[in-house]
Protein backbone atom coordinates (compact mmCIF):
# COMPACT_ATOMS: atom_id res chain seq x y z
CA UNK A 1 0.00 0.00 0.00
CA UNK A 2 1.20 3.73 -0.88
CA UNK A 3 0.32 4.65 2.64
CA UNK A 4 -2.88 6.67 1.83
CA UNK A 5 -5.81 6.71 4.38
CA UNK A 6 -9.03 4.54 2.56
CA UNK A 7 -11.71 6.61 1.38
CA UNK A 8 -14.67 4.75 3.65
CA UNK A 9 -17.25 5.89 5.90
CA UNK A 10 -19.48 3.98 8.59
CA UNK A 11 -23.05 2.92 8.72
CA UNK A 12 -24.05 5.84 10.06
CA UNK A 13 -21.55 8.56 7.70
CA UNK A 14 -23.87 6.19 4.93
CA UNK A 15 -27.09 6.93 6.12
CA UNK A 16 -26.72 10.16 6.00
CA UNK A 17 -25.34 10.08 2.24
CA UNK A 18 -28.55 8.28 1.46
CA UNK A 19 -30.61 10.42 3.24
CA UNK A 20 -28.97 13.38 1.58
CA UNK A 21 -29.72 11.75 -1.74
CA UNK A 22 -27.05 9.77 -2.74
CA UNK A 23 -27.34 6.48 -4.47
CA UNK A 24 -25.56 3.32 -3.77
CA UNK A 25 -23.81 1.70 -5.92
CA UNK A 26 -22.57 -2.23 -5.41
CA UNK A 27 -19.80 -4.07 -7.60
CA UNK A 28 -19.10 -7.39 -6.54
CA UNK A 29 -15.09 -8.42 -6.62
CA UNK A 30 -15.33 -11.69 -5.70
CA UNK A 31 -18.17 -14.26 -7.02
CA UNK A 32 -20.16 -14.43 -3.83
CA UNK A 33 -21.08 -17.95 -2.42
CA UNK A 34 -23.99 -18.91 0.62
CA UNK A 35 -22.70 -20.70 3.34
CA UNK A 36 -26.21 -21.52 5.72
CA UNK A 37 -27.65 -18.19 6.24
CA UNK A 38 -24.71 -16.07 5.24
CA UNK A 39 -23.11 -14.49 1.97
CA UNK A 40 -19.80 -14.67 1.66
CA UNK A 41 -17.92 -12.29 -0.88
CA UNK A 42 -16.31 -9.21 -1.67
CA UNK A 43 -18.00 -5.91 -2.66
CA UNK A 44 -17.10 -2.26 -3.01
CA UNK A 45 -20.00 -0.22 -2.41
CA UNK A 46 -19.92 3.43 -3.76
CA UNK A 47 -22.18 6.38 -2.30
CA UNK A 48 -22.91 8.82 -5.75
CA UNK A 49 -24.78 11.76 -6.27
CA UNK A 50 -27.73 11.21 -8.60
CA UNK A 51 -26.04 13.15 -11.84
CA UNK A 52 -22.95 10.24 -10.88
Amino acid sequence: MDGATPNVVTEDSLRELLSDGYLIEVICNQTAEKRHNSWYGSWVVHAVTKDG
